[in-house]
This record gives C-alpha cells, structure tokens and sequence, in this order.
C-alpha cells in the first residue's frame, strides 16, 4: 500500500503539487523535494523566492550554492539579501560583480530576468573596523554603488534597504531614479559623497517619493540628507478634491507614509523642524513611528506624537520618553479618536525611563495593546496585604505597593484590560526585597497572576536582575509553571537571569509542564565582573557594535565556557525534547543598565 501511496502521489498534476505547497512551511518543503522528479521540480522555485548570498560564506554560513545553481534558479528571486562581511569588493559571482561593471554593453540573459523580477534588494555592508572607518575603503564604496546604476532598469523594484554603503557622486542621480519607484526605503548608517537632492530644490511637481510608504533614515552620516527628504515628502502634491479639475486626477494619493524610522541627527534642530511640519501635514495616516536611539527632548517627542492621530505602533527604545508623552499617548484627543479607548497596538519602552507613569495604566488604559516591551526603569505596582507604601521612588525597583492598606480590595492587584495582549516583556529587579523586604518569588508569582488573564499571550519575556540580597527566583517552582501552564497559547518564553545558571534539570521542568513551549530562550553566565558587559553580542538594529574589553581575559573566558554550555543544552533538547527549540537571547550590555 505504501508504494501505491507513493505512486499515486508521483502522478499528481503541477497544480495539485503547488495547491499542497500552500499548506507547508520551509523545512516541510524541503522534504517534498525528495519524493519525486515531479516534486522537486514544483517545489524548488519555492525555496528561491528569497536568497541570501553572504560574502564571504566562511563568517555567516557553512555551505554556499554553487554558481550553476544559483544560475539556474535566478529568474526566481523575488527578495535577495547580499551581506558583504571582510572583503575589499563584492564576490557574488552573478549580481554584485555583473552589476558592477558599469560599461556593460550586452547583459546576460540572467541579469535581465533578474532585472525584471526582483522587487526587495537589501545590502548590508559590514566590516570589522570602528564605525568611524567603515567607510575608508572606496574599492569597497564604489562597489557597493556601481549596481544602482544597473538597479535604474528592475522596474519591478519596490524595496530598497542599504546599510554602511557610501553613494558616490556619480551615482546620486540613478539613486534618484530608483527612489522614483520604491514603496520602502531603508537608509541606514549610510553615506552620501555629494547630496543627490542639491538640483531638485524648487522643482514644481516633483515625483521623487511620490509611492514611498515607509521610510527608515538611522545614522549620523544622514546629516546633509535627512531633512530634504523629509521636505520633498511634505511637497507631494495633494490628492484633487471633488471640485477639483478633471486633469488634476493624476496627481498622487496623500498621506501613503504609514511606516517612519527615524533616528538621523544629533545636533541640527532644523531636521526636526521638517520632520514636525511634515508630521502634522502629510502624516494623518502615520501607524507605526520608531524613535529609537534619537536624541530629541520630551518636548519634541511630544510635539512628533501630537501630529499622529492614527498612531497604533510607537517605539522608543533607549530614549528620553517622559511620562507627558505617555499621557499623550493615552489620553484625549490623540489616543482617543473615538473618545473611548486608545488604538495603541504596540509600544516598546526598552531602556526608557519613565517616572510617573506605571505598566499597571499603561496595561489599564491601552485595551487593545497587543505587544508591549518594558524593563526595570518602568515599576508595576502591586497590592499587598501589611506592606507599608514606598515613600519614595527607586529607579530599581519595579514592584512598589499603591495604597493596598486602605483599598479594599488588598491582596489583588491593579485591573489590567488588555485582552488582545500576545507580547510582553516585563522586568523582575531583585533590589526591591531590600527596601519592602519582599520574597522576590512572591513577586513574581504575584505578576503571574495577572499574566495568566491574557489567554492570547504567545511571547512572554522575564528579565530577572541580581539580588543583592542574595534571594533567587528558582524558574522551577511548581508555583511559577503552575501559572504559566494557564497561558493556552505560550510558544515562546525568554529568560534574562543574572542570577542563576540554567540547569537540564530546570530546562527538562519547563519542557514537561509547558507542552504548547516551541522555543527557549535564556542566559547561563552568572560572574559579577560580567554583568557591565556583553556576553554574547549582537550588532544593534540602529548602532554598531560595541567591542568587549580587551583587558579581561576572564571575560573571553566566559564567552568560550557559555558556548559550551549553549551547544550541551542544544543537544539535551534534540534529543530529549525535539519540539523545543533555543532561541539566541543577546544583551545590549548590562541587562538592567
């Protein structure tokens, strides 16, 4: 029966194979190719849809497709991601180095079709050098620029994201071109020799931008940039009224921005300006805004927020966000458009300081927050019977009592309404058993209780900080998974603990009692000379990467034993518990800095 099973499967048209396809993830599809011929040749221009080519293989990826493969699969590349690591210049043997001979008279058969069907580029050039440096090498600059001549002719282009590439002189004019036709564009870190924008300032009806949707603009080096782009989006045309003249019907939509980044200067105040007129002209529509690592003051960032109506993602990680911006934020008229509830979906709050405002108003006032981030600067408060409320407030301290004698209702703690919740990140600090004497696992227990209402939960972030009092939170209490057990749709948990190792036998608790866990995170170092320094590093999103410091050879030798550890567990839950995954769990620098 099996080998008629197998033949009949064998027999099924291109459309059934391709309908079947639908219903399957990657790695499943991947599988599929081993059935048959018939199978492998349906399913492969699948894998191919998007390609990533690292350069060079040896610091990214163990095995590189041959040359002939990724000719013979190129007119399927939809979405390609080229990632330069060391070298001078580029040594993709199909795109980066046919597209950097700029006097190319007849191009191949294959730089056509891709030219015809790639619709995403992003390329990212790194070095190993300081982030002053990066940009030293020309080889490398002219390089990376050469394809945006060759880019001028992907009509199908809608994506662009660059990072660490210098734009030459001669090259600012097919960047204007290819920006002509882009839905996103994505400048980060990036340099411009001569600004491209210099002969386009009062031209009438400019479509520079005109389809742009989302922006990203992150870097310094944006300075001479930043704030023409800001102005040539705010002097897009308007859409015709109703009385307006049938000819006018060709001008653009307004309002397409839904999506801003920005994070580009550090002194010039006129960027902001710009950025301000065009948020309260042309930016009604605005969803989604990332401040993050900015150096704008409370007030300007108030001032941005003010001219958002529709804001429902708001991220500001590592920046100066005061407690009046939050009230914005939650409060009339801008987060109330209909006078009820805020339309707040997501807010990212990492490494933000917030006095005066607590998670417990956020979490309160925010019904339809769906993703929420915050550490130990920003407190919850809870309730206890016979503690005494804090006098004061400690910027450690993220569980402080709030009028729990008098109130009624002592033993609970405050109404959280966010039903809808499926990401949270929230901080456990240690320091406060100190000042209110607490059992830290009590607290944490206690938080649990309220994180159980959100049955829509799927990502939960723990950040447990030291105790100077030496009381630990032991992961492995029947009372912590008891709880997290209640949440239907946990697949994720991540565990920052500077406290306590993570053991197989705690590992092994959490895999038995938590069967709907698909992926763990967590640390396992615990030194105190490490806590003010990377463990395992990460390039961030918006700034380059800080080295570890070369004077502490323990350090090093903690980075080589927590990879010893990281590879034991790796291997514990392959073959003990096989639908557990580890995910990567990388630190900033200090945990709770």
């Amino acid at each position: 029966m099996t080998n008629d099973m197998h033949d009949s499967s064998s027999r099924l048209p291109v459309e059934i194979i391709l309908i079947i396809s639908q219903h399957l993830d990657r790695t499943n599809i991947i599988k599929c190719l081993l059935i048959n011929r018939d199978w492998h040749d349906a399913l492969e221009p699948l894998l191919w849809d998007e390609f990533t080519w690292h350069d060079p293989p040896s610091i990214y990826s163990t095995t590189t497709p041959p040359a002939s493969l990724i000719q013979k699969n190129v007119s399927y590349i939809r979405t390609l991601h080229l990632r330069n690591g060391c070298q001078p210049a580029p040594a993709c043997p199909l795109w980066l180095t046919t597209l950097s001979v700029t006097d190319y008279v007849n191009p191949s058969a294959e730089l056509m079709i891709i030219q015809q069907n790639l619709g995403t580029l992003q390329y990212y050039a790194f070095a190993r050098t300081q982030p002053q440096d990066r940009y030293s090498n020309k080889t490398q600059a002219h390089a990376a620029c050469a394809g945006l001549k060759a880019l001028v002719n992907c009509h199908a282009l809608r994506t662009l994201r660059l990072r660490f590439v210098r734009v030459a002189d001669e090259d600012g004019d097919a960047f204007l071109q290819i920006c002509e036709r882009l839905e996103w564009l994505s400048l980060v870190h990036c340099q411009f020799e001569k600004d491209p924008l210099r002969d386009r300032c009062g031209e009438s009806q400019d479509p520079f931008l005109h389809r742009l949707k989302r922006l990203v603009v992150v870097g310094h080096e944006m300075s001479s940039l930043d704030k023409k782009l800001f102005l040539f989006l705010a002097a897009r045309p308007l859409a015709p009224s109703s009385s307006s003249s049938p000819s006018a019907t060709t001008v653009s939509k307004p309002d397409l921005i839904h999506d801003l980044t920005w994070s580009a200067d550090k002194d010039q105040l006129e960027n902001f300006y710009s950025i301000v007129s065009f948020l309260s002209t042309r930016c009604s529509h605005l969803t989604r805004l990332d401040i993050s690592w900015s150096t704008l003051t409370d007030i300007q960032i108030a001032t941005v927020i003010g001219g958002t109506p529709m804001l429902t993602s708001f991220i500001a990680e590592e920046t100066k966000v005061s407690h009046n911006t939050i009230e914005i934020l939650l409060g009339s008229p801008r987060g109330k458009p209909d006078g009820l509830t805020p339309i707040l979906e997501e807010l990212n709050l990492k490494g933000c300081l917030v006095r005066g405002v607590s998670v417990d108003q956020i979490l309160r006032e925010c019904t339809r927050l769906r993703r929420f981030w915050t550490n130990t600067k920003t407190h919850v408060k809870i309730i206890l019977t016979g503690m005494a409320e804090l006098s004061r407030f400690y910027p450690e301290i993220d569980f402080m009592t709030a009028e729990g004698i008098q109130d009624s209702s002592a033993g609970s703690l405050v109404k959280w309404n966010c039903p809808d919740l499926q990401e949270l990140e929230i901080g456990i600090c240690g320091m406060y058993a100190i000042k209110t004497r607490m059992d830290p696992q009590l607290a944490l227990v206690r938080v649990l209780d309220k994180i159980v209402e959100f049955k829509q939960l799927e990502v939960l972030t723990l950040k447990i900080a030291p105790n100077a009092a030496g009381v630990f939170v032991d992961l492995s209490n029947i009372a912590i998974l008891r709880r997290l057990k209640l949440l239907p749709k946990l697949r994720e948990l991540i565990i920052h603990d500077q406290q306590n190792f993570m053991t197989k036998g705690v590992l092994k608790t959490i895999a038995e009692t938590l069967p709907t866990l698909e992926r763990i995170g967590f640390t396992v170092l615990n030194h105190s000379h490490t806590n003010h320094y990377e463990t395992m590093q990460v390039a961030s999103p918006l700034v380059p990467v800080v080295p570890l410091p070369q004077n502490s050879m323990v350090l090093q030798d903690n980075i080589g034993h927590a990879a010893q550890i990281y590879i034991a567990m790796d291997k514990y839950l392959k073959t003990n518990h096989p639908r557990l995954k580890r995910i990567p769990v990388f630190r900033k620098t200090c945990l709770f800095d």
